[in-house]
């Protein structure tokens, strides 16, 4: 991108392709790998059920999907 929208990588299709799903295979194996709860116990889902009662909801609600 260093030579803009006109610039010679982005006037070749197949390598900006092959560098732009690199980049996206790269970022989808590292949240995989290294996943946001592991370093943020708190917004976990696992942290958030611990000691936490289900509250119930009313009949209408339940059925909404809400």
């Amino acid at each position: 991108m260093a030579g803009g929208w006109g610039g010679t990588l982005m006037q070749n299709e197949t390598e900006f392709m092959i560098l732009d799903g690199t980049m996206v295979a790269v970022a989808a194996i590292l949240l995989t790998v290294a996943h946001p709860g592991i370093f943020f116990p708190v917004m976990s889902s696992k942290y958030r059920n611990k000691g936490v009662e289900h509250q119930e909801l009313p009949p209408s609600e339940e059925k909404a999907g809400i």
